[in-house]
């Protein structure tokens, strides 16, 4: 898939005070071997605007590598340039940033994204980050898919690194460049919550703000208002809906499965049950942490704070994929623990429940098989 790929730096030039009048060369004439028509290729790139650049006093001009090539553009034009009794300016040579899944950007033809694009996925620091740890004739692509995800986990991780004193570097100075411009800090949010965990249940809760600051609450992140998770939230709810494929969506199940819970084996059963019973009306991340993981240790002898063994570790596993599946059908998901917050504890016993009433079903026609079929009154 090729990348698409636009100027990483702006073109910027200086100018220096002429040290003595130089006249402007003729205007060629149209059949002129010098006519601006015939000089595309000039160290600044094409027509006569670029060629103009020696009498203002240009001492530098960034541009795209490929500028530099043999052949190129500035190659030739720093030669084409001395008929004009100029000299060609310093070049310097910038890479070019690219968006993942789209092909080449073209300013002249149109169509290329924009800082401003990046900006609804990205935090105005992170977007500034990108180019900061980089040379200047680094060429790197912008990924909006999972990339996105490691992306905020690496800044959040050199964020912490940052507020400790006794671990400042090189990486901790381009954190410090990135986060702040000369008008003072870029704004962060009040709460710092993973994007990961702000995705996973704007997935979850298809998006709503308000349901989303309740589950972040509940998940061990308290906060106010949904502005304290502001512009994080925004920039999660975004993604979630723009660049994650219907594919791999979450979708909560509205029913139980009764089909799957009706072939539910006798661990699987016991597993369930466990989980109905232990799980707590209010539910934090902790909690439920603890009973999900605990659950298989239960169903051993083990208590929940036990080690668990390799067979318990094997059951934890299978556990795991059963629950995505009742709750919502795939045999993987957000964090369970997250899942099930973000849920509520009616809703999962809600899709839990008819395992509930499989067993007890189960258990009347074991019984009734042990005693025997009833006498007939006489």
């Amino acid at each position: 898939m090729a990348a698409a790929v636009t100027p990483r730096r702006c073109c910027r030039t200086t100018t220096r005070p002429p040290t003595s009048p130089t006249p402007a060369p003729p205007a060629p004439s149209r059949a002129s071997p010098t006519s601006p028509r015939r000089t595309r290729a000039s160290s600044y790139g094409r027509s006569t605007g670029r060629c103009a650049g020696p009498t203002r006093g240009v001492d530098f001009e960034p541009g795209g590598a490929d500028h530099a090539t043999p052949g190129s553009s500035y190659t030739v034009g720093k030669d084409v340039v001395k008929v004009f009794g100029g000299r060609a300016p310093s070049f310097v040579a910038y890479g070019f940033v690219g968006f993942a899944g789209m092909q080449k950007m073209s300013s002249s033809s149109g169509g290329v994204p924009t800082a401003a694009d990046a900006l609804r996925i990205l935090e105005p620091s992170i977007l500034r980050w990108l180019y900061v740890r980089r040379a200047p004739k680094q060429t790197f692509s912008i990924d909006f898919g999972p990339e996105v995800v490691r992306l905020y986990d690496e800044w959040d991780a050199l964020t912490k690194k940052a507020a400790d004193p006794a671990k400042r570097d090189v990486a901790v100075l381009a954190h410090e460049r990135a986060s702040a411009t000369a008008a003072g800090p870029l704004p962060v949010s009040a709460v710092n919550v993973p994007f990961r965990t702000l995705s996973s249940v704007a997935d979850v809760t298809a998006g709503s703000a308000e349901l989303i600051s309740q589950v972040i609450s509940s998940v061990g992140f308290p906060h106010d208002s949904v502005a304290d998770l502001e512009p994080r939230l925004d920039k999660a709810m975004q993604w979630t809906a723009e660049f994650v494929p219907a594919e791999e969506r979450t979708t909560v199940r509205e029913t139980p499965d009764t089909e799957r819970l009706a072939a539910l084996s006798p661990d699987e059963q016991r597993w369930v049950d466990l989980l109905v019973e232990h799980l707590p009306d209010e539910l934090t991340q902790n909690e439920v942490t603890t009973v999900i993981y605990g659950v298989p240790k239960l169903a051993h002898g083990l208590t929940v704070d036990a080690a668990p063994t390799d067979e318990v570790k094997a059951d934890q596993k299978a556990f795991f994929k059963l629950l995505y599946n009742l709750l919502v059908d795939a045999d993987r998901g957000p964090r369970l623990p997250t899942l099930v917050v973000a849920l509520g504890a009616e809703k999962v016993r809600t899709l839990l429940s008819v395992a509930d009433v499989s067993r007890r079903c189960r258990s009347c026609r074991g019984r009734r098989r042990r005693r025997g079929p009833r006498s007939r009154r006489s």
